[in-house]
């Protein structure tokens, strides 16, 4: 026996396929990745039946087997669905008329094999289905397509009559042996029911058809005699988890196909939840590479004991009402993480599954762990359109899109809308003292601060009657270990000073590339001028390629100096050590800063106004000034690009408190929530799309080092700093 139908034609032979029984038995079983998975696909079919309501009944009987009932009250099958479509493997029907014809929704089940699920969940399946007009029944016993018989040789029997049975569908599955043995598991049923709770997007209950209408679909299960005590009895409706309710931070609303995203962000801390709109424009990299519209609701959560014990003051309860715990709130969390991806209401696996952490968002934290925020502190849900749409493909073994440009965009539009909650997340953090905030040279100070300890040991000798004289020598022996431990100090600071200086370096590299360029340029051109004269030379005796040969020697000379002088201005961010502080010139260093980047401000068109009076000293490193300077600018260049007639101010005053830099620019500014916390000077912030937030961090470090403070202060036009040295430091 074979598989191959063949019939004698006038020129040649005609075979067609001839597929065996099992083939329908490899579709449910080997298509499907898990029994929860299978029970979503039957779910997802009473949906696209226009059903109200799916119920799941998991019937435990004494003789070690489960009937698994999927019920709904969609408009059902007629016979003519029955024959023409249910027992036509792969056919397009839902994917050619694409909406329900009641509710409008946008059909799921797009390629013909889901319900053929119901071979995965047991040994034998009766489908009973209501139309209006009529009643129609089937039974199958799923181990006669394991046989070697062919599929067209395989019986349906159909029962058909007329009927005034309301409308719907009812599914009866018997599971036996090892497709029973799984849901007398609890892990399965946790998940079952865990992953319900995820199968449909709970925050998309509008229809995207006609009318905008509120989709009502519920799900509910129930367990009778089932061997899990949990679940004994037991029916639950699902629906989210109550943990979403009580997020600390959140970020939703629509990207468009665009890139256009109007977001709303929610600060939900506080008693009363403080909201604020996000707009962005996204540059795309083609416009037939954009993933279509993009619904997201990304729901973060602190998961420090004060956030935990927050969520719990606020009101959060178990399911039965009772109060809960820190373990058991974060066990809520564990259940909810993770950002899931839908289409048309219904979750894609694997997104979001398991701590699945498609963003890469755990990798994002490692590499700036003061602003991301990683998998495990997200509950995200992400909604996205058609394929037809969105260039987003579904894989036909179900197991996640395939990773095309679109997918790439729509990776990158999600954490574009993430960033924009992590900065306004950073930000109240720092404001309300709830993250550590800290310059690196106070706290080395403070280490080797004697200061607090000394007093104490004072007070302590005291009140056990220690003799004055022996308190003044302990006094003395710890300021002078104070003292000896100083010159560590110094020698510490002097290190973290020439890494700052070096990290500098790196962030400028563009402006060193920048100004060799052009000698590079000319040493080539040269290079060829010298061959081109001295072949010359050779061949006629004559000197006038001597005197070509020393214009081009002098061309050298010239670009030789220039090189000179710009790794000059660079030497002092890439040295391995610094002399002593001493006074220097204020104007000094301005001056050597706008040789720095003469170049860059006439290549962007920039204006660099600088006012200083003449003589103003300050007693420290030069190179932190500059390193603080230096920052400041590369900043403005970056942000100035766009503005028009471009500016950067630099005023000094030598004011009756001590001396005061005040730099501005006018580009698009700060904002007003940004500067009121500063989290911007904190490492790891950033609000560039790829920047590393060490700039404004090595700025405020470098003033710490000659006693200054660098401020931000708010403006109506551009970013304003104020860098402040406090008088008997300058």
């Amino acid at each position: 026996m074979n598989g191959i139908i063949n019939s004698d034609k006038e020129s040649g032979t005609v075979f067609k396929f001839r597929p065996l029984a099992k083939l329908i038995h490899s579709i449910g079983s080997e298509l499907i990745g898990n029994a929860a998975a299978a029970i979503f696909e039957l779910v997802k079919n009473g949906y696209d039946a226009d059903a109200n309501e799916v119920k799941i009944v998991f019937e435990y009987n004494d003789n070690d087997s489960l009937k698994i009932i999927i019920e709904d009250d969609g408009h059902g099958m007629s016979f003519d669905t029955i024959t023409g479509k249910w027992l036509v493997p792969a056919t397009d029907d839902k994917l050619v008329r694409k909406i329900s014809p009641d509710k409008r929704r946008i059909m799921q089940g797009r390629k013909g094999l889901g319900r053929f699920a119901a071979a995965f969940l047991g040994q034998e399946l009766l489908i009973e289905s209501c139309t209006e007009a009529e009643y129609s029944s089937f039974f199958i016993e799923w181990d006669k397509f394991t046989s070697e018989k062919f599929l067209d040789e395989v019986d349906i029997l159909i029962e058909r009559k007329e009927s005034n049975r309301s409308p719907g569908t009812r599914i009866e599955i018997v599971a036996m042996e090892d497709k029973y043995k799984i849901w007398q598991d609890k892990s399965t049923i946790d998940k079952l029911t865990f992953e319900l709770q995820r199968l449909i997007s709970p925050f998309s209950d509008i229809v995207q058809g006609e009318g905008n209408k509120i989709d009502e679909f519920s799900i509910n299960v129930s367990f009778i005699n089932c061997p899990v005590s949990d679940y004994f009895g037991k029916t639950i409706e699902i629906k989210p988890s109550e943990i979403l309710s009580y997020y600390d931070y959140r970020i939703f609303g629509v990207i468009d196909k665009d890139g256009t995203a109007s977001l709303t962000y929610e600060n939900g801390v506080e008693r009363i939840t403080q909201s604020e709109i996000v707009t962005f424009k996204s540059d795309l990299p083609k416009l037939d590479t954009n993933c279509g519209k993009i619904y997201l609701d990304l729901r973060v959560y602190d998961r420090d004991t004060e956030a935990i014990n927050n969520l719990i003051g606020k009101g959060l309860v178990s399911s039965d009402g009772s109060p809960l715990g820190k373990r058991e709130a974060k066990k809520l969390l564990d259940q909810v993480y993770g950002v899931h991806l839908y289409r048309n209401k219904f979750r894609i696996s694997p997104y979001g599954a398991d701590g699945n952490d498609w963003l890469e968002l755990d990798k994002d934290r490692i590499q700036n762990f003061t602003l991301r925020v990683s998998n495990n502190q997200i509950a995200g849900f992400v909604t996205i359109e058609g394929e037809e749409d969105s260039n987003l493909i579904e894989k036909s073994a179900r197991d996640g899109l395939k990773e095309n440009e679109s997918y790439d965009v729509l990776v990158s539009q999600i954490k574009k809308a993430l960033h924009e909650l992590e900065i306004r997340r950073l930000a109240y953090r720092q404001k309300t003292k709830r993250g550590r905030k800290s310059k690196i040279v106070e706290d080395v100070r403070d280490l080797f601060s004697f200061r607090t300890i000394a007093d104490n040991i004072d007070k302590k000798l005291k009140q056990l009657s220690i003799n004055d004289s022996v308190i003044k020598e302990v006094r003395q022996m710890i300021e002078l270990e104070a003292v000896n431990k100083g010159h560590l100090l110094q020698d510490i600071e002097q290190k973290i000073a020439v890494y700052q200086g070096q990290a500098t370096l790196g962030k400028i590299t563009t402006v060193l590339l920048h100004e060799v360029r052009r000698p590079i340029q000319v040493f080539n051109h040269e290079a060829k001028v010298i061959d081109f004269q001295l072949k010359k030379y050779d061949e006629t005796k004559n000197f006038q390629h001597i005197e070509r040969l020393k214009e081009s020697g002098n061309r050298f000379k010239t670009q030789t100096n220039f090189l000179s002088k710009v790794f000059k201005r660079f030497d002092p961010f890439a040295s391995n050590k610094r002399g002593p502080k001493k006074l220097f010139h204020v104007s000094n260093v301005f001056n050597e800063i706008y040789d720095f980047f003469a170049s860059m401000f006439e290549q962007n068109e920039i204006v660099y106004e600088f006012n200083c009076p003449e003589g103003l000293n300050i007693y420290g490193w030069e190179i932190d000034l500059s390193i603080c300077m230096t920052n400041l600018i590369e900043n403005s260049i970056y942000w100035l690009n766009g503005t028009l007639n471009k500016k950067i101010f630099i005023n000094v005053i030598d004011g009756d408190d001590g001396l005061e830099i005040h730099y501005r620019d006018n580009g698009p500014g700060i904002k007003d929530s940004l500067i009121e916390s500063s989290v911007i000077f904190e490492p790891g912030f950033s609000t560039k799309s790829n920047g590393m937030g060490i700039g404004l961090a090595l700025a405020g470090e470098a003033v710490s080092r000659f006693n200054g403070e660098l401020k931000v202060l708010s403006s109506s036009e551009g970013a304003y700093f104020l860098l402040e040295v406090k008088n008997g430091n300058s």
